[in-house]
């Protein structure tokens, strides 16, 4: 995959749960470091992000959540105050944030020639669009979304198989039991009780 890679500037990498799929992602990103991208990894989850910042803290990369990477780069180009006394409500994570990002980008002189975002699940499919505000497609625009639909806890819209980005499939657990892999792949449905 990380081959094929180097042949797609904007690609989908899928799989389910213990296919690598952070491990690929992590790795993609380091590489595009080490070619001299300024590179961003961003996730969905603080702990995710904890994680590979440690990783990945003898490169140049940044590692953000998406929330975080808004609220910092809203605050570097000095936006802050017209969000800071906004109600913390769905809207405010879902739309105004990524909103400001693009406002932020628009302002400030600084893009990014690669973007790696995992748990791409459980991204809304705007919030891509923003994020590309801040790819520079002259200075590499490399895009790379690794996501598990199964994995899609906020049953979040985003489209993705519907992208125009090039789709690489991970079928190969390397994590788990064969059978915990087939559990997690093919969920059972949950019965009702009384």
């Amino acid at each position: 995959i990380l081959e094929s890679l180097k042949e797609n500037k904007r690609a989908l990498i899928k799989g389910t749960a213990g296919t690598g799929k952070t491990v690929l992602a992590t790795e993609k990103a380091r590489q595009l470091a080490e070619l001299g991208f300024q590179t961003l990894f961003v996730c969905f989850n603080k702990p995710l992000s904890v994680e590979i910042e440690k990783k990945l803290s003898a490169f140049e990369v940044t590692v953000k959540t998406f929330h975080q990477f808004c609220l910092d780069f809203i605050e570097e180009a000095d936006l802050t105050g017209e969000i800071e006394d906004l109600p913390k409500d769905d809207e405010y994570w879902r739309e105004t944030l990524p909103l400001y990002l693009e406002e932020a980008a628009d302002k400030l002189n600084f893009k990014f020639g690669a973007i790696v975002v995992d748990e791409g699940q459980d991204f809304h499919e705007h919030w891509f669009d923003s994020l590309q505000t801040v790819l520079d497609k002259d200075e590499g625009g490399q895009f790379y979304i690794f996501a598990d639909e199964s994995q899609n806890i906020y049953k979040r819209s985003n489209n993705l198989e519907e992208s125009n980005l090039v789709t690489f499939t991970l079928s190969h657990n390397v994590r788990n039991t064969e059978e915990i892999a087939e559990k997690v792949e093919k969920p059972e449905p949950k019965e009702l009780s009384e």
